[in-house]
């Protein structure tokens, strides 16, 4: 259909008056959205295209349309040497008004101004103000690079968004972070989700709730000791510290116990603080958490249920 009978069309079905033209199309018309959106696999733009073979061909045919297919068995259309494209190509789902919607698309540059960043700090049930990103957002950027059951990692999950927000799409995710909030903010968070909160992009989705998720810690070693060492409010404490750190604990293999003993009066001579600090640098760090391949050792007292429960996050093999 060329310009000219898309616009008789338009008058025809009263979309368009008479005195009107294709100018007076407006695509926020609720009556012109529905009908673009009904025939948007009919209605086709022509552009220039790179395909000579194909500009030959057609123009070989000048009043057919001529047809190939893509190696992703994808058909394209030539008209007198100009490629059609159907509207249909340029229609997606959009966050518009906060809806999920169909409606004109366009490709995306490195600057999105249409999301906003406004009251998200409290997305999810949970309050984080200082870093939170809009459940928008993070529906963009997964929609464009996985599809449903892929899975999602996010070593630095903050609040749990890019969780919350994998989970609502169907998508496996691993969520990861080493501060103490993880049970207060991305662990409520994902409990919220589970239970059908509707804040985010819930509407939108059509989120009713459901799903699991599996909340893990690392086992710990010397990050034990570095914790006690922090919590500690008393020399007095600091020193049993020392103590049991001298026969439990991991010590760097740059020092050894007992030097540390024989310059007591050094160590003595810190200010509380830095013994802190002192007592931290002695510990293994490479020892903070159980390594797997250490987890058989009786050293850590790792219990049976934690060592199955490794080597099915790992999908081990049951090891001798």
């Amino acid at each position: 259909m060329t310009l000219k009978g898309l616009l008789e069309t338009l008058i025809s079905k009263g979309i368009l008056l008479p005195n009107q033209t294709i100018n007076d199309f407006d695509i926020e018309n609720k009556q012109h959205k529905k009908f673009y959106l009904e025939n948007a696999d009919l209605i086709f733009q022509s552009k220039s295209h790179n395909n000579e073979q194909a500009k030959i061909d057609s123009l070989n045919k000048p009043n057919k349309i001529h047809i190939i297919v893509s190696s992703n068995n994808e058909k394209q259309y030539f008209f007198k040497g100009r490629q059609l494209t159907p509207l249909s190509k340029s229609i997606n789902k959009v966050f518009k008004n906060g809806e999920l919607v169909e409606d004109f698309s366009m490709l995306l540059c490195d600057f999105w101004e249409d999301i906003n960043f406004n009251n998200t700090q409290n997305q999810g049930g949970v309050g984080f103000p200082a870093g939170k990103k809009p459940e928008e957002l993070l529906y963009r950027m997964i929609d464009m690079i996985t599809s449903e059951n892929d899975l999602v990692l996010d070593f630095f999950v903050g609040s749990g968004s890019t969780a919350a927000v994998a989970h609502k799409m169907n998508r496996r995710y691993i969520g990861i972070e080493q501060m103490e909030y993880i049970e207060t903010l991305p662990n409520n968070r994902l409990v919220n989700v589970i239970q059908g909160e509707q804040g985010g992009i819930s509407k939108s989705v059509n989120w009713k709730g459901g799903g699991s998720f599996v909340y893990m810690e690392l086992a710990q070693a010397n990050q034990h000791f570095v914790e006690q060492i922090e919590a500690a409010d008393t020399e007095g404490v600091l020193l049993e510290i020392w103590e049991r750190m001298k026969t439990e604990a991991f010590i760097s293999y740059k020092v050894t116990a007992d030097m540390i003993d024989k310059n007591i009066k050094e160590y003595e001579a810190l200010s509380f603080d830095n013994k802190k600090r002192f007592l931290i640098e002695t510990l293994d760090k490479n020892l903070l958490y159980v390594p797997h391949c250490d987890m058989e050792s009786k050293e850590f007292g790792l219990n049976e249920a934690d060592k199955a429960a490794t080597k099915v996050f790992y999908k081990l093999k049951n090891e001798a």
